[in-house]
Parts: structure tokens; sequence; C-alpha cells
């Protein structure tokens, strides 16, 4: 693995201009490559919605990965037809379900 954990944290989610349904804290991490040549060395991840993004600097993948969640739970909302409080019981499921790839993110960071 060319990628080591840089930090780790928690993604509180706070509704702003947009309606954002409650949702319960998300497990952070960030990755960093330890040699890259194309520049996006940085990888921000919501371990329990498994939903990543890169950028060239941390700060950058932290602003894709807000874009990111932030499309997915649009998503998630308009699949259950404009309702925020349906669209949180499926994202908070998906939250809390066992994966593999939860369980490969948990153990980089260990």
């Amino acid at each position: 693995m060319n990628e080591s954990v840089f930090a780790f944290g928690k993604i509180f989610f706070i509704p702003t201009h947009k309606a954002i349904p409650p949702l319960p804290e998300m497990s952070l991490i960030y990755l960093k490559k330890k040699e890259q040549e194309n520049g996006l060395s940085w990888r921000a991840a919501c371990i329990d919605l498994e939903i990543d993004a890169c950028g060239n600097s941390k700060d950058e993948a932290w602003e894709n990965l807000k874009t990111s969640l932030t499309t997915y739970i649009n998503m998630e909302i308009e699949a259950a037809s404009g309702s925020i409080i349906e669209a949180a019981k499926t994202i908070t499921k998906s939250a809390f379900e066992k994966s593999d790839q939860k369980d490969e993110y948990f153990n980089i960071y260990i």
C-alpha cells in the first residue's frame, strides 16, 4: 500500500442553507499517498458511507468530499420523493451496515 493515515476524525452534519437530514456523526479518515505522479495525493473518506474524494491538498480533498456527500444526500432525498426523514433513515441504515470496505478503512487506521 502506498497510502498512510494522516488524520482521523468525525463528520458532523449541521443544517445550513439547504435542508440537511438529521444524521449521526460519521467517521472521517485522511490518507496521503507516499508517492504520486499526478498530484492527487490526498484522499478524504467518510468511512460510514464509503464515500471518498481526492485532492491536491488535504483541504481540497475535504472540499471535494463535502461536495460528494452533499450530492449523495440530495440524491437520497430525491429518491425518497423529497422526504428528508425517509432519506435520513436510508442514509443512517447505510451508515450502520457492516461492509468489507468499512472494515478495510478501520484496519488502515489501526
